[in-house]
């Protein structure tokens, strides 16, 4: 075993970003509109963007109806202040469908406004409807990379689950470029709302839709209502993270913060002197994929976490192979530290620290050794290795 050498600033993994999807700028013409309540736009801007701040969300989409333009100053202050704004916007297809049409960040406002006339834009009208209708739109729009979200399907006159019926709405939940419909919370389900997201005949498709809050914000306040954001697993903010996440949606999108969810994450170990001196592993959120050959260090790391834990190995086969990896490889007076972050009864970081072969010792956030023991901490956390029962 000696080819361990996970680069010390390596990413880790997917995480959790929260996203509004349906952010209205300071010229949107609607009721309300944000000029409403702010003196101009950089107030406005600078409003939302301080709420987005203290309530995590790090990815925007900017999608005002049948206007690109006027997004540009907002997806500028975002990218100011690190959070990523994707520009779009919103359309109505001659059904009277309403979409959010939503293309990575960067793409360049000239060329979502030709997009808006690809999709046979109205004139002078920002709530009217296009001359083409929902399977164009849809269609062409997939074909030059933006994602398309039928928006609040439930609600009443705009939404697609109240303009549609029969045979066109199968066509159109069916359609191979929808992922997802913007459902608005506190409103009745629509007929047939619960049969298309439970994947019932005759909306059966190879990938279900997935159901994700994306309702309009015209107030930075709105941000902070049911269903204004989703949360979405991604590497990064993105366009891309986006439609991988939809196309994963059971690990990957939750309409409630998962931070909330009572859990144990294990983020990083590191080894302190012996063969490993100097090395790290970061671990992502839910799972973990180390591959390599023979010898790499894939039993050494599995067998690291087992024993800072404490946690004993099943069986003598099991028991043998610890033992040998922890003598042989890990070797006496090595420190195996281990991160762990807990969410209840409140957040907060653990340490847990084993020195070869002494038990082991938990520290708090700030460093002070515990009286707790690591099962305290790790709860009913399994360990399994190669020669163990599953």
């Amino acid at each position: 075993m000696s080819d361990i050498n996970v680069e010390t600033q390596a990413p880790t993994g997917a995480r959790w970003v929260r996203a509004a999807l349906q952010v209205n700028p300071y010229d949107y013409q609607g009721n309300p509109s944000p000029a409403n309540s702010h003196l101009d736009e950089a107030s406005y801007n600078s409003a939302l963007l301080d709420e987005c701040g203290a309530l995590g969300i790090s990815l925007l989409a900017v999608t005002d109806h049948w206007s690109a333009s006027s997004a540009a100053g907002l997806v500028a202050a975002a990218t100011a202040r690190d959070i990523v704004a994707l520009p779009g916007f919103e359309a109505i297809t001659s059904e009277g469908v309403h979409l959010l049409v939503i293309f990575e960040a960067g793409t360049k406002i000239e060329d979502i406004t030709v997009a808006m006339g690809v999709c046979g834009m109205p004139q002078d009208d920002p709530h009217g409807v296009a001359d083409k209708p929902y399977s164009e739109i849809v269609t062409s729009m997939g074909e030059r990379g933006a994602l398309v979200i039928p928006a609040h399907v439930n609600v009443s006159n705009s939404g697609l689950l109240h303009r549609a019926v029969g045979a066109p709405l199968q066509r159109m939940i069916t359609h191979k470029e929808i992922h997802a419909l913007g459902v608005t919370p506190g409103m009745p389900p629509a007929k047939d709302q619960e049969n298309i997201l439970a994947n019932k005949s005759p909306y059966e498709r190879e990938h279900p839709l997935i159901a994700i809050h994306a309702d309009d914000i015209m107030h930075p306040d709105t941000l902070s209502t049911e269903g204004a954001t989703t949360w979405f697993k991604m590497s990064e903010p993105s366009l891309a993270g986006l439609k991988h996440a939809l196309r994963t949606p059971e690990t990957r999108v939750s309409v409630t913060d998962p931070s909330s969810r009572s859990r144990v994450l294990l983020r990083e170990i590191s080894w302190t002197g012996g063969f490993l001196d100097g090395q790290k592993v970061p671990l992502a959120e839910d799972l973990t994929t180390v591959i390599g050959g023979r010898g790499t260090g894939k039993s050494t790391l599995v067998e690291s976490i087992r024993y800072v834990l404490g946690i004993a190995p099943i069986g003598s086969a099991a028991q043998k192979d610890h033992s040998d990896v922890i003598k042989n490889v890990v070797q006496t007076a090595t420190r195996i530290s281990l991160a762990v972050d807990v969410f209840s009864p409140e957040p907060g970081r653990f340490t847990i620290e084993r020195t070869v072969p002494d038990p082991p010792i938990v520290r708090d956030a700030a460093g002070t050794a515990t009286s707790q023991m690591p099962r305290d901490i790790v709860g009913s956390l399994e360990i399994f290795g190669q020669h163990e029962p599953g």
